[in-house]
């Protein structure tokens, strides 16, 4: 009995951790700060892949390279003057192979963080068991409520600091979180390609910037410094 007093006392213990979550949003992006940076048609490009664990662990409290999750920080300034629409469904990650990998939306990424859900707490094996086990259901049902809590809260704050679609006025810009799931044991750092499609509201038509990423200039004593096209 006294085994099973101290499992539930345990179990209590560590429900303020099942519902707790902590994000830190990064630093407000500049050019100076992102490693990767490109200017075409007068838009300025720069992305910063968030890859290294403990600037993971930093904003999203977890190592997301572990989970299959490939963050990218990007701001995008409008330096023409005309109105550009930026969506982020034409957001792909191109590897060197010609194959494309489209985003994922925040909410997509999100239950990758989650612990997977306990197994159940009840003992067994005598009617002792068993009258503990049915006092612990309870307990259980706590815990299960603060991780969908921890869930929701999770998913609330990625899709706060995810990329938005926009219109993009002179001199305007954004910035926010892009979310990728590579494939297994995909190289994407070696030469890929961050790209993404503005379409001109004026006329209608569009293009395309494309920004390469590598995995060694964000690991280099250089890793401010811009890579050269």
């Amino acid at each position: 009995m006294r085994r099973y007093l101290a499992l539930s006392l345990s179990v209590l213990m560590i429900l303020p951790g099942c519902a707790s979550y902590t994000f830190r949003p990064p630093p407000a992006p500049t050019v100076v700060t992102m490693p990767f940076s490109r200017i075409e048609h007068s838009v300025m490009v720069a992305v910063d892949p968030y890859i290294q664990p403990d600037r993971q662990k930093e904003v999203f409290d977890r190592d997301l390279r572990k989970l299959g999750v490939l963050p990218f920080y990007l701001l995008v300034e409008n330096g023409s003057a005309r109105e550009l629409s930026l969506d982020r469904v034409s957001i792909v990650l191109e590897l060197p192979d010609g194959r494309q990998i489209g985003r994922v939306n925040a909410a997509t990424a999100a239950p990758r963080l989650d612990v997977a859900m306990p197994g159940s707490f009840l003992p067994g094996g005598n009617f002792g068991s068993f009258l503990v086990g049915v006092l612990l259901i309870p307990v259980e049902l706590i815990v299960a409520d603060a991780q969908i809590r921890g869930h929701e809260a999770r998913k609330a704050k990625y899709m706060n600091t995810e990329l938005q679609d926009v219109v993009l006025s002179k001199d305007a810009s954004t910035h926010g979180f892009v979310y990728f799931l590579p494939p297994s044991g995909t190289l994407w750092y070696t030469k890929a390609r961050v790209a993404l499609r503005f379409v001109d509201k004026t006329d209608g038509t569009s293009f395309v910037i494309r920004v390469p990423v590598n995995e060694s200039g964000l690991f280099s004593d250089k890793q401010g410094e811009k890579v050269q096209h």
